[in-house]
C-alpha cells in the first residue's frame, strides 16, 4: 500500500502554505494551527462555500468576519444565487432571519355590523407582511411552507346590551380557536377585550384568518384596538 506523507501544501505563487495537515488529522486552510477537523482562516473574513452543480444547483456561503468587515463578528448564511443573506448569528448570539414568513396588522372599525355568522375580519394598517403571504382582500394568510405558526388575535369590542360577542381564528375556513364576551351588564358601550393565542401545525398552502360574530342579532357597534399576527416559528 502506497503512502504519501504530507504536512502542508503550497501553491507555487503563494507566499505561505495554503493547506496544513496536523498530526491529529485536522485540516487548516489559511492557517497552520487548525482548531478542528476543518478550519478556514483569513485575515478579514473566512467563508465556506457549499455548492450543488447541475440544473437548479445553488451555492451557499457560510461566512464569518472580524469587526472590520461587513459581517461584524457575526456568522451568516448567504444565498449566492439569490444575492441575499438568509440568516445571521451576531457576536452576542442573536439570530436574525430577514425572510421568515410573518405578518401583523391592526384596525379601528367604527360602527360595524356584526352578523350572527362568522364575519371575516379585514385589516386597516398592515405593519409587516414579510413574503407577501397575507391578502387583505380575502383576509387570508397563506402558509408558504409546512411548519408551526404562532397566531395572535387581540379583539377589543364595545359590546351591546344583551348580546354575546365572539372572536375566532380559522384555518382553511374551519374554527380552531374562539372566545366569547358575555352581554354588557353596565351599558351599551362597555369595552370587552378578547385575546386568542394558538400555535398551529399547518401544511403549505393552508390559510389562517380571523373572524368575529354575534350569537343572536346584528347590532351596530364599535370595534377598537384590534390586532393580529402570524409568524412561522419552526
Amino acid at each position: 500500500m502506497s503512502q504519501l506523507n504530507v504536512t502542508s501544501l503550497k501553491h507555487e505563487g503563494a507566499s505561505g502554505d495554503n493547506i496544513t495537515l496536523s498530526s491529529n488529522g485536522n485540516v487548516g486552510i489559511g492557517t497552520s494551527l487548525p482548531l478542528g477537523d476543518l478550519t478556514v482562516t483569513r485575515s478579514d473574513a473566512a467563508e465556506l462555500v457549499l455548492q450543488a452543480t447541475g440544473a437548479g444547483g445553488n451555492a451557499w456561503f457560510v461566512q464569518t468576519g472580524n469587526t472590520g468587515s461587513t459581517i461584524n463578528g457575526a456568522l451568516r448564511f448567504y444565498d449566492y444565487n439569490a444575492g441575499a443573506e438568509r440568516m445571521r448569528i451576531d457576536s452576542a448570539g442573536r439570530v436574525t432571519k430577514p425572510y421568515q414568513p410573518m405578518f401583523s396588522a391592526s384596525r379601528y372599525l367604527s360602527n360595524g355590523n356584526v352578523s350572527s355568522n362568522l364575519t371575516r375580519f379585514l385589516w386597516g394598517t398592515i405593519f409587516i407582511n414579510q413574503g407577501s403571504n397575507f391578502n387583505n382582500t380575502t383576509g387570508d394568510f397563506t402558509c408558504p411552507v409546512a411548519g408551526n405558526y404562532f397566531v395572535t388575535f387581540n379583539f377589543n369590542k364595545r359590546a351591546s346590551y344583551n348580546n354575546w360577542i365572539g372572536a375566532a381564528i380559522l384555518r382553511n375556513g374551519d374554527l380552531v380557536s374562539s372566545s366569547w364576551v358575555p352581554p354588557s351588564t353596565l351599558n351599551d358601550f362597555a369595552y370587552c377585550p378578547l385575546t386568542l393565542n394558538v400555535i398551529l401545525a399547518c401544511a403549505a398552502s393552508d390559510t389562517i384568518s380571523f373572524a368575529y360574530f354575534n350569537a343572536y342579532s346584528t347590532p351596530s357597534i364599535d370595534n377598537d384596538g384590534n390586532f393580529c399576527s402570524v409568524q412561522l416559528i419552526g
